[in-house]
């Protein structure tokens, strides 16, 4: 007989592998394409492992949280699906999917942009640190901090691209201050 522990248990394994195989899939093609194009960013191949490893080693480290910090963790999650696609859309088709900038995009300050530099970085933040306070994951948070370090190096090195195609992203970069989290970091 299988226990109510044990079927959560077993349920949370098979939702989060198939999210994990849904990311996996996602990312790889994605990471494919910047490759294709010669964006080769070690960076980029980091930060999609980790997108996929933190749901894999959900069921694994579970710790059990109570129901209001549950609902911080789903908060979080939905704040950062919204910075995520909005900073996609705001973008339009100055979205390159790497580091270096589109030859014909623009600079983008509007919209998200105008409160942090890197709103669908900080929202995919937001996504892995909700996901695993959501979830009650000891090394899910462990490894959300790693992303920020990721998500961070990525953006500097982004940023002096920027700097490089765009005259105006030193001003920019001073009247916006927050780099990945609005108000935050």
């Amino acid at each position: 007989m299988i226990s109510d522990f044990n079927l959560l248990l077993l349920i949370r394994i098979i939702v989060v592998l198939g999210m994990a195989a849904f990311l996996f899939r996602f990312l790889i093609k994605n990471v494919w394409k910047e490759f294709s194009v010669g964006n080769y960013d070690p960076m980029l191949i980091l930060q999609s492992l980790l997108f996929i490893l933190i749901p894999v080693v959900t069921p694994f480290t579970i710790l059990p949280l109570p129901l209001w910090v549950q609902f911080l963790g789903l908060a979080g999650m939905i704040l950062g699906a919204i910075m995520l696609v909005n900073g996609f859309f705001e973008l339009g088709s100055s979205f390159s999917g790497g580091v270096t900038p589109i030859e014909a995009g623009k600079l983008v300050t509007s919209g998200y942009y105008a409160v942090v530099r890197h709103p669908m970085y900080g929202g995919v933040i937001l996504i892995l640190f909700g996901w695993s306070i959501f979830w009650g994951t000891w090394l899910g948070l462990l490894l959300s901090f790693l992303a920020i370090f990721l998500f961070h190096v990525k953006a500097s090195k982004e940023e002096k691209l920027l700097a490089e195609k765009y005259p105006e992203y030193e001003a920019y970069k001073a009247r916006v201050t927050k780099k990945l989290i609005p108000y935050i970091l």
